[in-house]
């Protein structure tokens, strides 16, 4: 079942703060949540306001997220 590969982690974070996750050595993620809530793949990290990006020449999973609770559970799910 795909949806049984995942890597799930918790951010504790300053309410309104932002804070950037980077996962090196990952395949392309299917998607990726936030408490539960799938977050949006986007072109260009800096300038969103969150979501998440995936360079493959890197392996690198960028994810931007914005804290307005604690704590922040992510989940990515893998292909």
């Amino acid at each position: 079942d795909a949806e049984k590969k995942h890597l799930t982690f918790k951010l504790n974070y300053p309410i309104n703060e932002t804070s950037f996750s980077i996962i090196a050595g990952l395949q392309k993620p299917k998607k990726v949540t936030k408490n539960g809530v799938e977050m949006a793949k986007v072109a260009d990290i800096d300038v969103a306001d969150e979501g998440w990006k995936y360079l493959p020449e890197q392996a690198l999973l960028l994810i931007k997220s914005q804290h307005l609770s604690a704590p922040t559970l992510i989940k990515v799910f893998l292909t």
